[in-house]
């Protein structure tokens, strides 16, 4: 009887455990969430050309977002398109995606060209997703 009580003990606390685990962390819709607007006659960030997809606002961490992140990607995509074929060329990545940003934050910036117009989009690719993953658990 003892060893049955100890063993639903053991199992017991390995529940909790192993739920713990998995539930301490907020979840990417928590942090996907807009709870405050941002000024748009001041914004502190832009892209593009202020165009409806890249409205942001702060998440419950006062993080700045993209009100609608799946907008802001799409939109991104067509407006940098330059950029990110550039980067994309010069450190040999994978194209660009929802599964496959991270290496363009890590890489942007990094962009070697003599186009100084060309170096600043790529450069506005790490920003844009320095933003785009304050949506996601990371």
């Amino acid at each position: 009887m003892r060893k049955r009580c100890i063993g639903y003990l053991l199992l017991f606390c390995m529940t909790l455990l192993i739920g713990g685990c998995f539930s301490g962390g907020k979840s990417s819709s928590e942090l996907s969430v807009v709870v405050k607007e941002m000024d748009m006659q001041n914004p502190q960030f832009s892209f593009g050309n202020g165009e409806e997809a890249y409205k942001m606002g702060y998440n419950k961490k006062d993080m700045p977002i993209f009100v609608d992140t799946d907008k802001a990607f799409k939109q991104f995509c067509i407006d940098y398109k330059d950029a990110i074929a550039a980067v994309k060329e010069q450190f040999e990545l994978s194209s660009i995606s929802k599964n496959n940003w991270e290496p363009y934050l890590t890489y942007g910036w990094q962009l070697i060209t003599d186009d100084e117009s060309l170096r600043q989009r790529a450069s506005d690719i790490s920003g844009f997703f320095d933003f785009y993953e304050n949506s996601f658990n990371r």
